[in-house]
């Protein structure tokens, strides 16, 4: 009467066990038929499922990539300017390792458990878990990266400028961090980017002033950042200011080519520059006057305007990158929380 009593009793437990794991699979998005045909099989189904899903991810990311750095668009910016390519390109392949990784591992383990020994079944088990361990360690790269490229790109980079007959925005390249400054300055990348811009037409129908002439029919507002710091004249060069809305650090005047040993070529402040000039006022930044050319194929190309201009094409890149990595991380989490959930349901069941 007693065994009786308690096989009920067990029998009653196993129900409940069955029922309470059911409950969970639920949650998960998981039938409770399926839960209970094959633990080690569903689970290992659903990791090759996981890591399939996350490959294909990591390829669309690759070949962004690519588009980005192989002059896909039809945008000379994009096309000779872009330093999203390397971070991007990093990135999708460390996600296309780790997700091939972690098919390998499940694969392996899903034919080699039946005619593996039991000793040595344990491995696949080290393996998955270094898997995961690894995909951790991404998401936390992937989510500094992504905080880091939205704040950067929330910064308000240059100065308002009045030229040419109306006011607009030049970038100047000392107000950008220094590690973007580090990429721009950098000989070999800046070679292929000059020559990339001159041989691209990026300037052409622009109709470029010179230096005989402040006024210009050029539509800058319609100006990319590349092409106002690399196609005209930098606003200090040679033009004369008029109205009054200029900014505190900006000073009206002219730019003298004779006298050019009496300008200061860098960024000062204005007490150091009224110093240097009678009866004349210089405009604070005059850095890039020496470096500009009408020919078509100098132009302002070694300008620290056009640096600073690339830099700022290259923000908007960033800041889309970063919202990528942000979608990215929450598929990621949202895949490590699945399988986590599933491995849960397995050790109840």
């Amino acid at each position: 009467m007693e065994n009786t009593r308690s096989l009920s009793n067990s029998a009653g437990r196993d129900v409940e066990g069955q029922v309470r794991g059911s409950t969970i699979f639920a949650w998960c998005g998981t039938s409770a038929s399926q839960a209970t045909a094959s633990p080690e099989e569903e689970e290992t189904a659903f990791r090759i499922t996981q890591n399939v899903i996350g490959a294909l991810i990591s390829v669309l990311v690759l070949v962004v990539a690519f588009i980005t750095e192989r002059n896909v668009s039809t945008d000379p910016d994009d096309r000779c300017a872009s330093i999203m390519f390397k971070p991007v390109l990093c990135v999708g392949a460390a996600l296309l390792f780790m997700c091939l990784f972690g098919l390998g591992v499940a694969i392996l383990e899903r034919h080699g458990t039946r005619s593996v020994s039991s000793h040595r079944k344990p491995i696949f088990k080290y393996f998955a878990l270094m898997h995961f361990i690894m995909l951790f360690i991404l998401v936390l790269v992937l989510f500094t990266f992504a905080i880091f490229s939205l704040e950067v790109t929330n910064a308000n980079f240059g100065s308002t400028v009045h030229a040419y007959g109306t006011s607009y925005k030049e970038y100047r390249l000392y107000q950008y961090p220094a590690w973007m400054r580090h990429i721009v300055e950098r000989p070999k990348y800046w070679a292929h980017v000059r020559r990339c811009l001159s041989n691209s037409k990026l300037c052409d129908g622009l109709n470029i002033p010179n230096f005989s002439s402040n006024n210009t029919n050029i539509d800058i507002q319609k100006l990319s950042s590349v092409q106002k710091g690399c196609c005209i004249p930098p606003s200090a060069c040679h033009v004369t200011y008029t109205g009054s809305e200029i900014e505190p650090h900006e000073i009206i005047g002219r730019w003298d080519e004779n006298h050019s040993s009496n300008i200061p070529t860098d960024t000062l402040m204005v007490e150091e520059l009224l110093r240097h000039a009678t009866n004349e006022v210089v405009h604070a930044y005059t850095h890039d006057c020496k470096h500009w050319n009408s020919n078509p194929y100098v132009l302002c190309y070694d300008c620290d305007t056009c640096k600073a201009g690339v830099i700022q094409g290259n923000m908007n890149k960033w800041r889309i990158a970063g919202i990528t990595f942000v979608v990215i991380i929450a598929i990621m989490v949202m895949m490590v929380g699945s399988f986590a959930c599933f491995g849960f349901v397995q050790e109840k069941t």
